[in-house]
């Protein structure tokens, strides 16, 4: 190959090369919704998927994820208020408000919440009702406290919090656990029972018969 055309190979191909492996690549979901001003408000809408609702570091912020949606992130933290709801059938799969001031976290009807994050929260108050499962983390929490009523089966990991536990408690009632978990109207967390519960401390190096194996 002449000098003239091996210029042309390299200066035409190769990046016709590139951009088809960009094309290729898989896209970073957007985010639904972004506010960090002193009030922010978002609702996903129904049967909608809202990949990521970010409004951390406001004043204010009201997210909502109704009907059939599914909200993979609603984040909220280091805001000053959290109005965090989640209702129907819908799949909130994580719910941070973490070093907010203060959070209210709504799993209604028979949601899915199974990672709310209150991890150094002022106040955080959790309404787990209906046929739910909620997951909170509330280390280091000021206050965090969770109402699980009906038939919901709930998780709060109370370690490194002084004021912490569950204002309300369904059928079953409440069981205390190894490293400051307690659940109501379930079992403790084990390890091959099924469920990859990280707000019990399970991932894939710790629990890998739940987790799978890391990537």
């Amino acid at each position: 190959m002449s000098r003239p055309t091996h210029l042309f190979f390299v200066s035409v191909f190769i990046p016709v090369l590139a951009l088809l492996a960009s094309s290729c690549a898989e896209p970073r979901p957007p985010r639904a919704y972004e506010c960090h001003g002193p009030d922010c408000g978002f609702t996903c809408p129904d049967d909608g998927y809202c990949p990521e609702v970010d409004c951390s570091s406001s004043g204010n912020c009201d997210a909502e994820c109704p009907g059939s949606a599914e909200c993979f992130l609603l984040n909220c933290q280091d805001s000053g208020y959290c109005d965090l709801q989640c209702s129907s059938d819908v799949l909130c799969q994580n719910v941070d408000c973490s070093n907010s001031g203060s959070c209210d976290v709504a799993c209604t009807g028979s949601s899915n919440c199974p990672h709310i994050r209150c991890v150094g929260t002022g106040e955080c108050d959790v309404e787990c009702s209906g046929d739910v499962d909620c997951g909170v983390n509330c280390t280091g929490a000021g206050s965090c406290w969770s109402a699980c009523t009906g038939s919901s089966r709930c998780l709060l990991d109370c370690s490194e919090s002084n004021d912490c536990g569950f204002s309300e408690c369904g059928e079953w009632g409440e069981m205390s656990c190894p490293d400051g978990v307690i659940v109501c109207n379930r079992e403790c967390p084990t390890c091959g029972d099924g469920m990859c519960e990280r707000v019990a401390g399970e991932q894939c190096k710790t629990c890998s018969e739940d987790c799978g194996e890391c990537g």
